[in-house]
């Protein structure tokens, strides 16, 4: 019978019919099963199973160190996953990372596998997706955020470009599906029609034009960043050019017409993230009632608003509320989402209350500031653990895993490198699933964050979208084409997309 049911999944990668439950054997505590069910559901809702308590699921699973039997056998017609997570303090580093072979992969996991040479596959997950790896670091950069070289990837000399919780899933698909033959991935089927794969498409809004002073400012910045700090001369030579253009006549830095025809050909959707407060120098210099009329016109076409929280939101002041209410008293529009400017938190329990406290429906904050890849090791979108409650959060994040002014810093500027860092991470997300990451260009029409040749970059992966049956998308388009997908799993169960 289980034969015959391994069939009919491996044949059906779009599982939305077949249902699954877990089960614990009764060593295991109230905390532990409450994370390893997150960690389950998340897995249902990426593969498309719909969760179900009792005996009478198609899939059965169960966690623990032992058989459900009196004996310790495991009872008929159940999957066994080995008990591996350890429950420690937050204080108490990640374990090391060690290599584990699967088939001709590389996974790294926090727990070695079992005598039968299977891991915890939901202990790992919960792993990277709780951010319980990076709670034990007291280390902060100058601008008060968690320091790259202080994560396992820079602790364990472990690259960010693959999905290592991805991986663990498709692990576990495998092990459902295929029993034991080993070395099998199988792909996480999309929810999206006509798409295989999505990317969400976002616009951070750090500069834009309200007058030629600050414009001309900004662009004497960008040069002294490009002759002295980064010594980029293609950053140079455009930042020159837009000198000459402001000079001309030409309003720099106003590129959201130009950015919304573009995007009327390509018929491409995007999120653009706005700042409401700048009490910071490093917030932007505009304010929100200079550039309202062009954000209502990108609003009334390919794009939606959302919140970027100003500089010292978080660390300093942990109230995203008050500038969400600014957003929506101007735009008339009630912002659904936020990232954080500058990817600025200093405590992930901080950042997590404050966009549940202003009622947000997701959050792109969780990427790199100097790297490319997965921070938490998902090339997918899920909803952060609520610690202090040791349940789910109500709302989704979209992992950011590109973002234009981390790619030049992580390739030196280097075209063909870049080229090449983006192609690793999103085809690493193509093969295992259908997506839900977010990609982050500043302003790709006019090299004002980064050069050129990096803004090329981004158009070339719009260009290959159509290789891939790839859809670019908002922030907003993902959570509604998505969100029955984690319900079925038993997961954003509260969360309504009207505000």
């Amino acid at each position: 019978m289980l034969t015959q049911l391994s069939s009919e999944v491996a044949s059906r990668q779009v599982t939305s019919h077949i249902s699954c439950s877990l089960d614990f054997t009764a060593d295991i505590v109230l905390v532990v099963r409450s994370r390893i069910l997150y960690a389950f559901r998340v897995f249902a809702a990426i593969y498309g199973y719909r969760l179900v308590d009792g005996k009478h699921a198609d899939i059965r699973c169960l966690y623990g160190k032992y058989g459900d039997g009196v004996d310790g056998t495991l009872s008929s017609g159940a999957y066994r996953i080995p008990a591996r997570y350890i429950m420690r303090s937050e204080d108490v580093p990640a374990p090391t990372l060690r290599p584990a072979p699967y088939g001709e992969e590389i996974l790294h996991l926090f727990y070695e596998t079992d005598e039968t040479g299977h891991p915890d596959w939901l202990g790992e997950i919960f792993e990277w997706l709780s951010c319980a790896h990076e709670m034990s670091l007291t280390a902060r950069d100058r601008l008060g955020r968690i320091p790259y070289s202080h994560t396992v990837f820079g602790r364990d000399d472990v690259s960010p470009s693959r999905p290592y919780a991805s991986l663990v899933m498709a692990w576990f698909q495998a092990f459902l599906t295929n029993g034991e033959h080993k070395g099998i991935l199988p792909k996480a089927e999309s929810p999206m029609a006509g798409a295989d794969h999505t990317v969400v498409c976002t616009h951070d809004i750090d500069f834009y034009y309200v007058s030629r002073y600050q414009s001309f400012v900004r662009l004497l910045k960008n040069l002294l960043i490009a002759a002295i700090e980064t010594r980029d001369p293609a950053f140079l030579r455009a930042t020159l050019t837009q000198m000459k253009r402001l000079f001309g006549g030409d309003h720099v830095g106003d590129f959201l017409p130009l950015l919304t025809k573009a995007y009327d050909d390509l018929d491409i959707r995007a999120t653009l993230f706005v700042i409401t407060r700048a009490g910071h120098r490093r917030d932007p210099t505009y304010t929100l009632d200079r550039i309202l009329h062009r954000l209502l016109e990108a609003a009334n076409g390919r794009f939606s608003l959302a919140l970027h929280g100003s500089y010292r939101s978080i660390v300093e002041l942990c109230d995203l509320c008050f500038e969400c209410q600014r957003l929506k008293d101007d735009t008339r529009m009630m912002p659904l989402g936020s990232r954080q400017h500058w990817l600025r938190f200093d405590q992930h329990r901080k950042l997590f209350g404050s966009i549940a406290g202003a009622g947000f429906r997701y959050d792109s904050t969780l990427g790199f500031s100097s790297a490319v890849g997965f921070r938490n090791a998902a090339s997918f979108a899920f909803p952060p653990y609520n610690f202090d409650l040791e349940e789910p959060y109500n709302w989704l994040e979209i992992p950011l895993v590109v973002m234009d002014s981390a790619l030049a810093s992580a390739t030196c500027s280097r075209t063909a490198d870049a080229i090449k860092a983006v192609e690793i991470v999103l085809q690493e997300s193509r093969r295992l699933g259908w997506g839900g990451i977010a990609v982050l260009w500043h302003n790709p029409i006019e090299p004002l964050s980064v050069s050129a040749e990096m803004n090329q970059v981004f158009w070339n992966q719009l260009t290959n979208r159509y290789r891939y049956r790839e859809r670019w998308v908002s922030c907003e388009d993902f959570l509604r084409d998505s969100l029955s997908r984690y319900q079925n799993a038993g997961l954003l169960t509260n969360l309504k997309l009207q505000a």
